[in-house]
């Protein structure tokens, strides 16, 4: 390449960094001459590459101001009650006015539907029986889809069912920082709506009944572990914890259903989704259990110093019960994310405080930590001490022998057929032990 014709240097760059790469590929290409309607840059002298940084530096210039000057009509718009778009809105029938203007009046039957949604929310009914309501009766949303438990709870959160309409506005603290507040601002009544009609469609009253209801079944408190693994393993795919996934049932080829529990993971693979990785969760205890068995049966092991705390008891279960919270935070504002209710910007900043906070309280958990000698006992023992240890004991036996319980990827293509070598038991002797493969004592296919 010789060279690049262009119109101006700005319709091809706006960024000064984006210069510092052509140049750069000028120094590999042994030359490279631009040529505009404004003037020519011969990016090998240093005239022209100061010409060209020059030009770059105002047409950014020239782009940030827009950028602000759209930004503030913008914001300017929303504080005047005139969001920039409505979308589609169950409840609302499109007006055909300017842009400028509120674009929507109250369609009157699904107003009513959208009314007793509410109502039934704050009575004390459930999502779930609502959206199987609104199945039956044939409803269906603005895009012609049925009916779900996001989208119903979507509806259940917008604001401007209530007359307003909340959204995020940027700000910079004292030190440059960018930071965003959640602002609401009143919807005025629509010009030319009958008198008749009622605006907006549900009180506000109600509408902050019924946010109190639906946030208060989000958040509810964790249930108690059910499974002697759960938030003892790790996921490969996004490195969260893997806990009780419930019962999956699936068909045998014989026609007979088989019901198996699992262990899920709590993370997202994305910014867009839960992590689909889940695994048996009888056939993975098997095969731990069998490790730490193995090792407590040598008696270099069932003799050997384990970590204990320099701190109390009461302080590591503080910053355990920390770390937990985060990882349950972690996972509520990636939903967040992902139903649409959060934006970009504050999920980021968001999941950067999370990860910086439990990240801190692992560095002191392992502050606290020193090496502490047991009391010698034998492997005999050992082994019969686990054999007769129930749900916590043998929970504290597997944290002592395991230093990592990983759940590699579920391989390409539909099975369900389990996979011992999914599973890597990383023992504190930093031996790996993998599990068995198919045919060495390997449990039946599911």
């Amino acid at each position: 390449v010789d060279g690049v014709v262009i119109y101006y240097l700005d319709r091809m760059l706006r960024q000064p960094r984006d210069v510092e790469a052509l140049i750069q590929a000028a120094d590999r290409n042994d030359g490279l001459m631009v040529r505009g309607t404004n003037g020519s840059y011969d990016l090998c002298s240093a005239q022209g590459r100061a010409a060209a940084r020059e030009a770059a530096a105002w047409a950014c210039r020239e782009s940030d101001i827009k950028s602000m000057r759209i930004r503030t009509r913008k914001e300017n718009d929303r504080l005047a009650g005139q969001p920039g778009g409505w979308g589609m809105l169950f409840g609302f029938q499109r007006q055909s006015s300017p842009l400028t203007a509120v674009a929507q009046y109250p369609e009157p039957t699904e107003a009513e539907w959208v009314r007793e949604a509410f109502r039934s929310i704050a009575a004390g009914g459930t999502v779930a029986n609502l959206v199987r309501a609104w199945d039956e009766a044939g409803l269906r949303t603005p895009r012609g889809a049925v009916w779900s438990f996001p989208t119903m709870r979507k509806l259940l959160t917008n604001t401007k069912y209530a007359g307003s309409w909340e959204w995020e506005r940027e700000r910079r603290d004292e030190h440059g920082r960018r930071r965003c507040e959640s602002v609401r601002t009143e919807l005025p009544r629509p010009v030319g709506l009958a008198a008749g009609v009622v605006w907006p469609i549900v009180e506000p009253e109600l509408f902050e009944r019924v946010q109190a209801v639906v946030r208060g079944r989000r958040r509810g408190g964790s249930r108690p572990r059910s499974r002697v693994l759960s938030g003892l393993m790790v996921c490969a795919v996004c490195g969260r914890v893997m806990g009780s996934g419930g019962v999956s049932r699936h068909r045998r080829a014989d026609g007979t259903m088989l019901a198996s529990a699992r262990y899920r993971c709590s993370g997202t693979a994305d910014a867009r989704g839960r992590c689909d990785q889940s695994v048996d969760a009888v056939r993975v205890e098997a095969i731990v259990f069998a490790a730490v068995r193995g090792w407590y049966t040598d008696p270099a092991n069932a003799t050997r110093a384990h970590t204990a705390t320099l701190g109390s008891s009461a302080e590591v279960a503080a910053l355990r019960a920390q770390i937990e919270r985060y990882d349950r935070l972690l996972t509520d504002n990636d939903h967040l994310h992902a139903d649409g209710d959060r934006p970009q910007l504050l999920w980021q900043e968001t999941r950067h405080r999370l990860v910086a906070a439990r990240r801190r309280a692992r560095e002191q958990i392992e502050e606290l930590s020193t090496p502490v000698h047991l009391s010698a006992r034998a492997a005999q023992d050992a082994v019969v001490r686990w054999d007769a240890a129930g749900f916590e004991g043998r929970r504290s036996m597997v944290q002592e022998a395991c230093a990592l319980i990983e759940i590699l990827p579920k391989p390409p293509g539909p099975s369900n057929v389990f996979n011992p070598a999914r599973v890597r038991v990383t023992m504190n002797e930093r031996a790996t032990c993998t599990g068995p493969r198919s045919g060495d004592g390997a449990p039946p296919d599911a």
